[in-house]
């Protein structure tokens, strides 16, 4: 079964979150149109775009409906739906799935809602992320495996090697599993030796997902990057970017609280092999901390000429490349994501870029079958399952034999209001006397109340500890399964058929969260 909960009822999103999708203008389709219009007034080099990707997918056995829209990007008249995330070993967190179902949902809603233009949802993979301790696990059964290597840079460039024993640790989990060959065997042919990080993440996701026509983009080529080169040479020479985001005119918009980036003064990395390394302005050069690096003002235009393959924009110019070299009209994120783009619209308004409408991607809870019997049996709602874990224990305590004397105590704090004025009325010299003696009376009853709840607890101890566990089985480290949880666990399972789920019930316009139940 699916429960729909507005993502304003699930405590799992920002007050800023919550406030922009519940504004007028987040499902506006003449925010669309006009989009589209801007988007025709500024061209993209498609045949470029097409070429990469044609080239990316010629060892990858892809869909006929990837293929078909691989092929749509050539005209004019097509778009793209974007969403974005780094090359997660083993696909990381469960998250990279759904990312991926909600821009190909939203691509087939805009066919709908404008059936004379084409859309293609696009995974734009951040290939150049350095952050490998980030990126080289997966989470299984709550536990972590993890991928070692001493390889440095970019983690989408890196070489497959040395996973044999995640492989045994993976058996290991998965040895009373009826699709453990299965699993084992797709992962080994998604991540066999000499493979990339980027190259074994494309695999994956085509193998789930290519079905509904995903088409999936390493950006990390210098055909592509050479379209973006004049961003490039202003960001080095004139450093706008950092000057747009910390205009106190634009930034009054957001307050500490909102923002998700930190602008540098210089938002480029220098990448090389196993080197990506910031790029900082000092004494009059150009360089880096640690590799040779070291360019002069003169010298750094050529350089972006020649090799420009070996700039890599950080978060603040991700975003404004990824919608410069692709036919962007929407952009699909989690909740920081979303924060980040709007912030960053001051950026794509000066280089005259157009900005892509912002969706939350979808959110998904599963509840399997022992949960879902404990949550009946509590008499917990769908929705109480987003409460705080002592509210729960709490109602559980109050609708099973908990002794409530909170009426009471009302009724004799005004008993005892009542006396103190009247005490006050007859004798002022009295009123420090009555004050004090009512304020210990009350803290007697406070001090009873929590006796009484303490002596309940005991004799519920056992079920309140279930509670507890239930709660974090269902909230691993109080945050949604989907930032932890490895698609894997939903794989074994329910086959491919939880994409199928997925797929039926996402919808990023909805605004809703959705909890799946036996």
């Amino acid at each position: 079964m699916i429960h729909q909960i507005p993502v304003q009822n699930t405590s799992q999103f920002s007050s800023f979150i919550c406030d922009f999708i519940a504004s007028e203008n987040y499902v506006d389709k003449n925010d669309v149109s006009n989009i589209i219009l801007d988007r025709n007034s500024k061209l993209i080099n498609r045949s470029v775009l097409t070429e990469v990707l044609i080239e990316q997918n010629t060892t990858i056995s892809i869909s006929s409906a990837t293929k078909k829209n691989i092929s749509l990007l050539n005209n004019e008249n097509c778009f793209t739906i974007t969403t974005a995330h780094q090359p997660c070993f083993f696909s990381g967190p469960l998250y990279t799935i759904y990312k991926a179902i909600s821009a190909i949902k939203l691509a087939e809603q805009y066919k709908n809602d404008f059936p004379e233009k084409d859309f293609v949802p696009i995974y734009y993979i951040g290939s150049e992320d350095h952050d490998l301790q980030e990126l080289n696990h997966f989470y299984l059964f709550n536990k972590k495996i993890e991928w070692q290597t001493n390889q440095s840079g970019a983690v989408g460039s890196m070489q497959i090697s040395g996973t044999e024993s995640v492989f045994v640790e993976l058996e290991n989990l998965l040895k009373n599993e009826t699709k453990k060959d299965e699993v084992i065997a797709l992962f080994k042919s998604f991540y066999a030796q000499g493979n990339t990080m980027s190259f074994a993440f494309r695999q994956l996701m085509n193998h789930f997902l290519g079905k509904y026509g995903l088409v999936i983009l390493d950006a990390n080529d210098k055909r592509l990057k050479q379209t973006f080169k004049s961003i490039f040479t202003d960001e080095l020479v004139n450093q706008n970017s950092f000057k747009l985001l910390n205009d106190k005119t634009w930034m009054q918009n957001f307050d500490d609280e909102k923002l998700q980036i930190t602008p540098r003064e210089i938002n480029l990395f220098y990448l090389d092999k196993n080197v990506r390394e910031r790029i900082v302005f000092e004494n009059e050069n150009y360089s880096t901390k640690k590799s040779s690096f070291n360019l002069s003002k003169n010298e750094i235009e050529n350089f972006v000429e020649q090799s420009t393959e070996k700039l890599s924009p950080n978060v603040i110019l991700r975003p404004l490349y990824q919608s410069t070299i692709l036919p962007d009209v929407a952009f699909v994120g989690g909740g920081s994501e979303v924060t980040y783009w709007l912030q960053l619209k001051t950026v794509f308004d000066f280089y005259k870029v157009p900005f892509p409408k912002i969706y939350l991607r979808d959110s998904a809870e599963w509840i399997d079958e022992a949960s879902e019997s404990k949550r009946k049996k509590w008499n917990f709602s769908i929705e109480e399952i987003f409460a705080d874990v002592n509210f729960l224990k709490n109602k559980f305590l109050e609708e099973n034999g908990g002794l409530q004397i909170d009426h009471e105590i009302e009724k004799v704090n005004a008993v005892i209001l009542f006396l103190q004025n009247k005490i006050n009325a007859h004798d002022k010299a009295l009123e420090g006397v009555s004050a004090a003696t009512i304020v210990q009376i009350k803290n007697q009853l406070e001090q009873l109340q929590k006796k009484i709840v303490q002596n309940d607890k005991k004799k519920q101890a056992d079920t309140l500890s279930q509670i507890e566990r239930w709660k974090e089985k269902l909230f691993p480290q109080n945050h949604l399964q989907e930032r932890q949880m490895n698609f894997i666990e939903l794989y074994l399972k329910y086959g491919e058929s939880f994409i199928e789920v997925l797929y039926n019930c996402f919808n990023p316009e909805a605004k809703t969260l959705k909890v799946l139940t036996p």
